[in-house]
């Protein structure tokens, strides 16, 4: 399954550098059983209805429970949320 995480940046966040960070901070999820591939792809377009980058994350269903519980995505809350106006999660086979 895929597993999306649609972000769009708080004001006066650089999302370019935002995404980077994005980038490498999930690469530590490779390390989870089922996750198979992460990837962070950014907007083309800054304007004020639109999201700035996606994370998709690649793995099996039955990983997401330890995905969830993870360092990685506790981490991830705790210190990129202040930096976050918006998200959605969207998940899809």
């Amino acid at each position: 399954m895929k597993h999306l995480i649609i972000v769009k940046s708080a004001p006066g966040v650089d999302a370019h550098a935002f995404a980077k960070e994005a980038e490498n901070h999930f690469k530590d999820i490779l390390t989870l059983s089922g996750i198979h591939q992460v990837k962070v792809i950014e907007g083309i377009r800054e304007h004020e209805n639109r999201y700035h980058f996606i994370i998709e994350i690649d793995m099996d269903r039955e990983a997401l429970p330890a995905y969830n519980e993870s360092r990685c995505h506790h981490e991830w809350k705790e210190k990129y949320g202040g930096r976050i106006e918006k998200k959605a999660i969207f998940d899809y086979e």
